[in-house]
């Protein structure tokens, strides 16, 4: 008797971890980002493939935008809107607020003590457009356009 028990919680031991890799593994597939496009400054594509983006972004997918800001950070961002037309695809977040810095040392850590929301809209031309407004108020602090490399991330069922 004592066999069969100990042979039985083995074999509950072994369904189990064998279904919580089964679990991970298929959480992992089920939740990664894949890059499927990069422009450069100017809209001109690096990699990927713009109707992959397009495609993905009609169908309700997940999209996320990432490039390089100032003093060697990368920034990302997920997209809380989306528009494709013509094969231009286009992106919003209006999430942000601003903070000190990301020093390596942590000292200035944390949101700036006058902190103000900018909203960015980003697309596949290179262009991000920014507008920046005080925390708490109706104040205009700044409105700005550039033109900036951007990799499109779409997240993968």
């Amino acid at each position: 008797m004592k066999k069969q028990c100990a042979l039985c919680i083995l074999a509950l031991l072994t369904l189990f971890v064998a279904g919580s890799s089964a679990f991970a593994a298929t959480w992992e597939q089920q939740t990664g980002w894949v890059k499927v496009y990069q422009n450069d400054a100017q809209g001109n594509k690096l990699s990927g493939d713009i109707d992959s983006l397009t495609a993905a972004i009609s169908n309700g997918a997940d999209v996320k935008v990432s490039y390089a800001g100032s003093n060697n950070l990368t920034m990302s961002l997920h997209c809380e809107w989306t528009a494709v037309k013509d094969g231009y695809a286009a992106c919003m977040n209006t999430s942000h607020i601003s903070i000190r810095s990301m020093d390596a040392d942590n000292s200035k850590f944390g949101f700036q003590d006058n902190a103000y929301h900018w909203y960015v809209m980003l697309n596949t031309e290179g262009k991000l457009d920014m507008s920046r407004w005080s925390v708490g108020a109706n104040t205009n602090r700044g409105h700005t356009q550039n033109q900036i490399a951007l990799s499109w991330w779409v997240r993968i069922h």
